[in-house]
């Protein structure tokens, strides 16, 4: 016979009523459970009452159903031996021999184990009298065998525990998906499906993540398609620009044509960076170096004051676009900050990596934003008020060239106290 297929909450109530009822039997088993020196301490203390009890029998005349009814409990079996005769409610009862050979007696009455059961026996002239009960062997332990019940209790709610989280294992996946998709990382997929309702979740988490793989992947097709048509005509409008006579309106169509030239270079770095580490064209380079060769092509390097303990060190990197990331902060930091004030440049390191650090005294960031600013085309400003050039893609190739070089690119700030852009490389 097949078993029909059980969904999560049918699963679910089935698991919760037996563990409920496990639960209950084995910790109600716990508090009636004695070991066995217990019950030898109260055979000990009761042994003139339970030797009475059991030899009744020894100037009787021995009935059968008479034992049967007056020992009218469940599972409670009695055996009588006189002489060769032998009468017993159970008709697998064990020989009284094979029992007292494994008996310790205690006064008058004797107390074995054999087999899984407990025996009590007596002995009154030539009658033998033995008695056993199954419920009673059920809750005698020798040892630490006591807490057999605990134990019981204790697997019965690991067991449901894993089952538990066996069945939820899918919304566990679930989740991580949902993350890893919300990183941009369209190509995670859910390998293992449940045989639940679940396996909805789980296939139309894949689903989506294909889609906006494909959404995302059309996206960056056009994005650098366009990008590239636009430059045959920009470079011919440049080179028409160059013939006209110079005057005030040819300067600033050859101003806007080189702020378009840029903002489309910075597109297509931007899709070229989604690549990663695979992008970059790593050299060692010696760090003094670096931060020279940095600041004699900064504009308005009077501004920046640099740490003078610059590690000694030569790092792999690429060059060019690290050299924009600094750029860029030390740009930023300068022009956002009030005139005259100094932007702070540090190089540091530690075990694994090297720090690079920006201060300025600039209006400061609030915390609410410190995320957005390196998203495309966020501007802190509101847009009818923008003072300074750019459309927003600076910082955003900042963080894919940190990321790219496995860095990492964060900004600690508050309002009125400036603003802290920290590059951390590791170190190779």
């Amino acid at each position: 016979m097949r078993l029909p297929k059980m969904g999560l909450y049918a699963r679910f109530f089935l698991l919760f009523n037996v563990t409920t009822v496990l639960l209950a039997g084995f910790i109600t088993l716990g508090f009636f459970t004695y070991s066995e020196a217990e019950i030898k301490d109260s055979i000990l203390a009761n042994h003139e009452q339970i030797y009475e009890k059991l030899t009744r029998f020894h100037d009787k005349d021995i009935d059968v159903n008479q034992i049967r009814a007056e020992f009218d409990q469940p599972m409670v079996d009695v055996k009588v031996t006189r002489g060769e005769q032998i009468w017993t409610t159970w008709d697998n009862f064990p020989d009284i021999e094979n029992i007292l050979s494994n008996a310790e007696p205690i006064e008058q009455v004797y107390f074995a184990k054999y087999r899984f059961r407990y025996y009590l026996i007596a002995n009154k002239g030539d009658t033998w009298v033995a008695l056993t009960t199954l419920p009673a062997s059920l809750l005698f332990a020798p040892g630490w065998m006591e807490y057999w019940p605990w134990f019981a209790a204790l697997g019965v709610f690991v067991l449901s525990y894993r089952a538990l989280r066996r069945w939820l294992t899918p919304i566990t996946e679930a989740t991580r998906c949902a993350q890893r998709v919300s990183q941009g990382q369209f190509h995670y997929r859910i390998h293992k499906h449940p045989n639940t309702e679940l396996a909805e979740l789980t296939h139309g988490l894949n689903k989506m993540a294909a889609d906006l793989q494909q959404l995302f992947d059309a996206k960056s097709e056009l994005l650098l398609a366009i990008s590239h048509e636009l430059r045959t005509p920009m470079a011919r409008m440049k080179i028409s620009l160059a013939m006209l006579e110079e005057s005030t309106v040819s300067a600033e169509l050859n101003k806007d044509i080189t702020q378009m030239d840029r903002l489309i270079e910075q597109l297509l770095e931007a899709e070229r960076l989604e690549q990663g580490h695979k992008v970059l064209h790593l050299s060692n380079y010696y760090l003094p170096s670096l931060i020279d060769e940095l600041l004699a092509e900064q504009d308005n390097a009077e501004f920046i004051k640099v740490n003078a303990d610059i590690p000694e060190e030569a790092i792999q990197l690429d060059i060019g676009r690290i050299k924009f990331l600094l750029r860029n902060l030390l740009k930023n930091a300068i022009t956002y900050a009030p005139g005259g004030s100094e932007t702070k440049l540090s190089v540091t390191q530690t075990d694994s990596d090297f720090i690079f650090t920006v201060n300025d005294r600039g209006p400061g960031i609030p915390e609410a934003l410190q995320d957005k600013i390196f998203e495309p085309f966020y501007r802190v400003e509101k847009i009818e008020n923008r003072s300074h050039e750019g459309v927003g893609l600076g910082l955003y190739l900042c963080r894919k060239i940190a990321l790219a070089h496995n860095g990492t690119l964060t900004v600690k700030s508050q309002p009125g106290t400036g603003s802290e852009f920290v590059l951390s490389l590791p170190k190779i």
